[in-house]
């Protein structure tokens, strides 16, 4: 995405001029183009302040270089700053993850029981921790370093894992994909965002005409 001002306005906003060049290579988000729109409407001259929501920042502001997913509004599935290390499928919370995710494609169906078939696990295809980059635990452990507070790169003290799980089910032999939350001091899990079905469904859901839940639904009379 290019964004273009005319020569005057760097001249005469060289503070503006600048954010914008520094936020080129900050973390950013479609939600902060839609503030700096707004931030332009209402500009007056000298007006700094951000309208909107706190997730999203004028790109006139500067976005501040330690900005992360979760200040930004974005879902750990979708996060860029992050890496994906895979874990064992036989791994016990994998397992669990699994068993959840499951349970809420059949909690979405529910309302429908009576023509789409109960969903099960046929395979988990393949499990990923969503872990924070290796830059990102670099620059926390050199700003703990800064205010005389010791911290080990690879220490992990938050009790939060995600988890982005592909299982496989039965029947129809549909994949689903999803970002799965497990808080380990309380042994709970949460759907983080929406489920995808990453393979194509077909004529598997005819018998219902809900957009929401066609994804999930394996029609009854569809079974031998």
């Amino acid at each position: 995405m290019f964004i273009v001002f005319p020569s005057w306005f760097h001249r005469k906003y060289p503070l503006l001029s600048q954010n914008l060049k520094l936020n080129a290579q900050r973390l950013t988000t479609p939600f902060d183009i839609y503030n700096t729109l707004k931030y332009i409407l209402r500009f007056n001259g000298d007006n700094l302040k951000n309208y909107g929501p706190r997730r999203s920042i004028s790109l006139l502001s500067e976005v501040h270089f330690d900005r992360t997913c979760k200040n930004a509004g974005i879902l750990p599935h979708w996060c860029t700053c992050s890496e994906f290390v895979s874990v064992s499928k036989s791994n016990t919370s994998v397992k669990q993850a699994a068993s959840f995710l499951i349970n809420s494609i059949n909690s979405r169906l529910a309302s429908v029981h009576n023509i789409c078939e109960a969903l099960s696990i046929d395979d988990i295809d393949s499990a990923f921790v969503i872990t924070p980059s290796e830059t990102l635990l670099r620059f926390d452990e050199s700003k703990h370093d800064v205010i005389n507070k010791k911290i080990v790169l690879g220490d992990r003290v938050d009790p939060v894992l995600d988890y982005q799980l592909s299982i496989r089910t039965r029947p129809g032999n549909g994949t689903f994909e999803a970002t799965i939350r497990h808080n380990e001091e309380y042994d709970e899990y949460h759907v983080m965002g929406d489920i995808s079905r990453t393979n194509i469904y077909g004529n598997q859901s005819h018998c219902i005409n809900i957009s929401l839940l066609k994804k999930y639904c394996f029609c009854k009379r569809n079974l031998p």
